[in-house]
């Protein structure tokens, strides 16, 4: 009986692959990286985004009321340095990322949301790279940079047919959050090599924190804090930047929106 059983699911397995690649083949006019490179060339049919129209460039009203910013690690940005912001922290990766923004949406029910951390850069060689997404020469991403576009680098399912980044019978493959920018890549691994799906950055929370946005109908931003170059020396130089990352963000995001918040004079 046990045999039986074992059978019988091996034979369901094997027939639900052989469903899930005849739907690819139905939906999917593209090769499996077809998406991200018709992208570069202006078509976006393949890659559908989901549009936050409201985070274009100035920032949007957003003070410590009605925003929670959300970090990996307090390394990142110590909650003291930010204060009066409210900072909540989600822990390192994508899962850790999506149960805590969405613990937090729910008990803060905050109108924006802002992403902040640290990031590797990728060096794009555009002769040698056709899979790249949104993505520009390394010297020009360095720094604190707002995000435009963020991705899920490790959504890997090509070999039933799939675009690289696209999960599964989901319409929404990258956020477009309508702001001048650089794109991220979430994955989780600490990039010390060229993925496959090439961004300008790499990191391991964004992408997951956006998704949840998006389920609660709130508003997603994102700041990165280019530490590293997602090479082999990228442990010892995030370590040594880190703390950097976090007075420059406070410095020259969170500071200048609170003046923009605040009353004007009656003198």
């Amino acid at each position: 009986m046990n045999s039986q059983r074992a059978s019988l699911r091996l034979v369901c397995r094997v027939m639900l692959v052989g469903i899930l690649a005849v739907r690819t083949s139905a939906t999917s006019a593209s090769p499996t990286t077809g998406g991200i490179a018709e992208e570069l060339t202006g078509t976006t049919a393949t890659m559908e985004a989901a549009k936050c129209e409201e985070a274009c460039s100035p920032v949007p009203e957003m003070n410590p009321s009605n925003t929670i910013i959300l970090v990996a690690l307090k390394d990142e940005l110590p909650a003291e340095a930010a204060a009066p912001w409210r900072v909540r922290y989600t822990g390192v990766g994508k899962v850790l990322a999506a149960i805590r923004a969405t613990q937090a949406i729910l008990e803060e029910k905050p109108e924006h949301v802002i992403n902040f951390g640290t990031a590797g850069a990728l060096g794009v060689d555009f002769k040698k790279d056709a899979d790249k997404v949104h993505a520009r020469a390394l010297e020009e991403v360095k720094g604190l940079a707002r995000v435009s576009h963020v991705y899920q680098r490790d959504m890997d399912v090509r070999p039933l047919g799939f675009d690289l980044g696209h999960t599964p019978y989901e319409n929404i493959h990258h956020f477009d959050l309508g702001a001048e920018g650089v794109s991220v890549g979430s994955g989780d691994q600490f990039v010390t090599s060229k993925p496959d799906l090439v961004t300008d950055l790499v990191e391991m929370e964004a992408y997951a924190i956006a998704r949840a946005c998006h389920e609660f109908d709130v508003k997603f931003h994102s700041w990165k804090y280019v530490s590293d170059s997602a090479d082999d020396a990228a442990p010892m130089t995030w370590e040594e930047s880190v703390a950097h990352g976090s007075h420059l963000f406070v410095d020259t995001v969170l500071k200048p929106l609170l003046k923009t918040t605040e009353p004007a004079s009656t003198n």
